[in-house]
């Protein structure tokens, strides 16, 4: 078609705008298809005038080398026009490009399921050098929805490419992604072994920063596995590190894991300082994911602490930001302490389905560690509603799957609230013997502010139930 002027200021086009999705693909038939081509080549050149030029190919495997550019919005009709142009032949590195692009521009925008599935179409376009790193990308954002079965289907598909290709830095980056996934899904051991592997690696290749991102992910091993001195050790070596590489994002990272850590020690005033220093640096790099994070860290805190008011204004703050960022397990975990705030407020309605509701959401993304978590808090309410097999069944699930992970913080927290519900069941010596275990365990995982408050509640417990304490032979 040509344009044509009208006295009206409208042109000769805008007759054939298609309002419907139905009758641009029954005009798209009508023609020939000898004749698609030259128009596919066309709406390409055009649509990347518009747009300011072709892009850049963002550096494959980088977080950082990604920039946004106005063709990003349409990456996708514009991979599908290199398609059609000529064979997809000749315009194969510009579709692979557009491609790529899309699958970043929904990861940017927490669009996690349309990144796995982009990244995925990338990689089955991609060269046998690129493809790993399109698998890589496509586990990485499976991970974000916790689908942990096709994350590691990913990653396996990506190591092999890597390896296959003699590239020691993608094989790294893959035995990292595969180590997260596994620690998280409680194979601890074999998490470390990999990221040993890979800080290896990065070393060996002279990548300081990379070797730096390891340590930060064996330091939460350390933590989780209760070897707390290592730990903080390797989370402030880690910090010291990134702050002398310029390194922020490793900073903030690592500095709300050690606020994390300090937190579960009961070193409350430390962790508040860290998740406020955290947040502001979240802030400043417009990280929208780990704010939300921090904020509902920082909102637990100020509920445990008493401060009522500020802990619900931040909690819905927290709230907003994870769904505004599709980050379903940190609105789990809200939701889990949200409860728990309530709890403490004597809410147990709104406790029970702010609870629920946690579940939900955990049990829906797999993670097992923290549904174990939250199953130990409803037992707790079952409890205090008189739900007493319920509650049993609860606890035993929880702390089946604790010993599993061998977080023994949370497993001696739900076994002195077991032992509370023993007690009340009329299982004396069960609860006795049940709470002293958990007891030792919250000590000799470093949070003496839990201990002490089982020590207050189991007192009041037995005083309620006319028994001796339960601590009379292991004191303070």
């Amino acid at each position: 078609m040509t344009s044509t002027d009208r006295p009206d200021g409208l042109f000769a086009e805008t007759a054939y705008l298609f309002r419907h999705a139905l009758l641009r693909d029954a005009a798209y038939g009508l023609q020939l298809p000898g004749d698609r081509a030259p128009l596919h080549a066309i709406a390409l050149e055009l649509l990347e005038q518009l747009c300011g030029g072709r892009p850049p190919m963002p550096e494959l495997g980088q977080v950082d080398s990604y920039a946004a550019h106005a063709s990003d919005t349409i990456a996708p009709e514009l991979a599908a026009h290199c398609a059609g142009a000529s064979g997809g032949v000749e315009l194969d590195p510009v579709r692979r490009l557009y491609l790529y692009r899309a699958a970043r521009h929904s990861d940017a925008n927490y669009l996690h399921e349309e990144a796995a599935k982009r990244y995925q179409a990338f990689a089955d376009a991609a060269s046998a050098t690129e493809r790993p790193f399109g698998l890589l990308a496509a586990g990485l954002s499976a991970r974000n929805l916790f689908h942990n079965d096709l994350a590691a289907r990913m990653f396996a598909g990506a190591l092999e490419g890597f390896q296959a290709a003699g590239n020691a830095r993608g094989t790294a980056l893959a035995k990292a992604a595969m180590a997260d996934m596994l620690r998280d899904v409680g194979h601890s051991d074999r998490a470390e072994q990999l990221l040993n592997e890979a800080a290896a690696s990065f070393a060996e290749l002279g990548d300081a920063v990379s070797t730096n991102r390891m340590r930060s992910s064996l330091a939460i091993v350390f933590w989780r596995t209760d070897r707390q001195a290592k730990a903080e050790q390797e989370f402030l070596a880690c910090i010291e590190t990134a702050r002398a590489q310029g390194n922020q994002r490793a900073d903030r990272v690592a500095t709300m894991n050690l606020a994390g850590l300090y937190m579960s020690q009961g070193k409350r005033d430390a962790a508040e300082r860290l998740w406020n220093e955290a947040l502001k640096m979240h802030r400043e790099a417009g990280d929208q994911v780990y704010s939300g994070i921090a904020l509902g860290n920082l909102a637990n805190l100020y509920s445990e602490t008493g401060r009522v008011d500020l802990a619900e204004s931040v909690f819905a703050q927290a709230l907003e930001l994870q769904r505004a960022t599709g980050n379903r397990r940190s609105q789990g975990l809200t939701l889990g302490n949200l409860s728990r705030h309530y709890q403490r407020l004597k809410q147990p309605d709104r406790a029970t389905g702010a609870m629920l509701e946690a579940i939900a959401i955990l049990r829906e993304i797999g993670d097992r560690h923290a549904l174990a978590i939250s199953q130990g808090s409803l037992a707790t309410l079952a409890h205090q509603a008189g739900r007493l097999k319920e509650a049993a069944s609860l606890f035993e699930e929880c702390l089946a799957v604790l010993e599993e992970f061998k977080d023994s913080r949370y497993a001696g927290i739900n076994l002195c609230d077991y032992a509370l519900l023993k007690a009340t069941m009329g299982d004396v010596a069960a609860a006795g013997a049940m709470w002293r275990k958990g007891h030792s365990q919250l000590l000799d995982a470093g949070d003496s502010v839990w201990a002490e408050h089982y020590v207050a509640t189991m007192r009041r417990a037995c005083s309620d139930h006319g028994l001796p304490p339960f601590d009379q032979e292991h004191s303070l």
